[in-house]
């Protein structure tokens, strides 16, 4: 594998990101990278404010040649309203739709345009709930051009369907862990399927109703859930299911924290042969 990220890389940056402080985030960090080829120089470049929506991290791994930006799914009151103000419209429609096809009649390219005629934001003169991330995310873009570096997104949740628009918008690969969809609203996010085909993978449960939000335009793995709902949305019960189907390649040992996430006999009986 060497020294590029791995999914589980990434799950370790997202999963940090729900830690209220610096420390505890770079714990998990630097316990996740320890004694792998990826140890070494790992620092925080930037972390917002935990009250931020959708906070983000800024994280520089040098041994990789990369910096990756991670970002918080729903936490706070204001992260619940931001999920409202993005995806309320489109949920309305798709439950209206479970009584009359309608998602099935009207023309996805027709829906895009209306969700973003509805957005009452360029009318009240504020931006969208993700510009400043984006213009951060912009900026560092430039800065990995300049020193020859990568820039890999992370999120969850919400903080996925984020990172689905801020790498279709920069240009950079992102691995996203249950996020909501943003088909219906890649008119209004200002994103091409271009843009989601070339730069965009999502890790989606079976079970979690979160990824059924809008659609998933971008390549989509599946990855089994046999728990409730709300289980299955959780990062690190995915980061579980990952290691115990795929390994990994960094020879990483994940059954202590597996069992406290999810339980002692975490591995489905019909896994152990």
């Amino acid at each position: 594998m060497g020294k590029r990220l791995t999914a589980l890389d990434l799950h370790n940056f997202a999963s940090a990101m729900y830690e209220e402080n610096e420390t505890d985030v770079m714990r998990i960090i630097l316990n996740a990278t320890e004694g792998t080829q990826l140890a070494g120089g790992i620092e925080t470049e930037f972390l917002a404010n935990f009250s931020q929506v959708g906070r983000w991290g800024l994280f520089k791994v040098p041994s990789a040649k990369a910096l990756v930006l991670a970002i918080r799914g729903t936490t706070t009151s204001k992260d619940a309203m931001a999920n409202i103000d993005l995806f309320a419209s489109i949920q309305i429609l798709q439950l209206v739709s479970r009584i009359t096809p309608l998602l099935e009649v009207i023309p996805v390219q027709w829906l895009q345009h209306v969700n973003k005629m509805i957005n009452l934001h360029p009318w009240m003169g504020d931006g969208e709930v993700y510009v400043k991330l984006l213009a951060f995310a912009a900026d560092a873009k430039q800065r990995c051009i300049k020193d020859g570096y990568d820039l890999i997104i992370t999120g969850h949740s919400l903080g996925g369907g984020l990172a689905q628009i801020v790498g279709a918008r920069v240009h950079a690969t992102a691995v996203t862990w249950s996020p909501v969809g943003v088909l219906y609203n890649m008119d209004r996010f200002n994103i091409t399927e271009r843009g989601v085909y070339r730069n965009i993978v999502n890790v989606q449960p079976d079970r979690d109703v979160v990824p059924l939000i809008d659609k998933q335009p971008g390549f989509t793995q599946r990855i089994a859930c046999t728990a409730t709902s709300l289980q299955c949305h959780s990062v690190r019960r995915s980061g579980c299911e990952l290691y115990q189907i795929c390994g990994d390649a960094r020879g990483r040992n994940m059954d202590a924290s597996c069992n406290a996430e999810i339980g002692a006999g975490w591995i489905p009986q019909d896994r152990m042969h």
